[in-house]
């Protein structure tokens, strides 16, 4: 994974950190994996439609594959699980001092949050079934199984074209 992507990880972790502070005014001392992955995958996407390009899917989350659990850039996961900021599968510590120069993930951020800004006090479970009403999850997944396996991966045309999901009952 190149140092952008890590950077870009690393100060998504703080934002969505102070996010949830934002918005419960405490803060989050569950914030499991999933919760940052699928939440990540919003992010990235709620700043595009068909016509975008140099988005983030085109430069930098290049690698979403369809697993069990939702849509997941399979670096991010790597990153994640060899991070020493992650102890069990749950966010334990975020970089305070992480900088993000790249206006999409500024972007990207704050339309996530004009969208819903309560998306950040979903639980993981919550998260996951929005991300699940995606075509692109759903042939994915199903493309996979067909195979025999668990995952596959998720061409960034599709996700550019679908309708996106970012409330627990329907789509914007």
């Amino acid at each position: 994974m190149n140092k952008e992507k890590e950077e870009i990880i690393e100060y998504l972790m703080y934002k969505f950190s102070e996010w949830h502070k934002e918005e419960t005014g405490k803060e989050d001392d569950n914030f499991h994996t999933l919760k940052f992955t699928t939440l990540l995958y919003l992010t990235i996407t709620a700043d595009i439609n068909k016509h975008s390009e140099n988005s983030l899917l085109d430069d930098v989350f290049t690698e979403l594959w369809s697993e069990p659990y939702g849509v997941v850039d399979r670096e991010v996961k790597a990153y994640m699980r060899a991070s020493d900021k992650v102890e069990e599968g749950v966010i334990k510590r975020v970089n305070s001092e992480a900088v993000c120069n790249d206006e999409r993930v500024l972007k990207s951020l704050e339309k996530v949050k004009k969208i819903n800004s309560k998306l950040i006090t979903y639980s993981s479970w919550d998260l996951m079934r929005i991300v699940q009403k995606t075509y692109a999850w759903i042939f994915y997944k199903n493309k996979a199984r067909d195979r025999g396996e668990y995952s596959s991966k998720i061409p960034k045309e599709i996700i550019k074209n679908e309708e996106r999901f970012y409330f627990k009952t329907g789509i914007i």
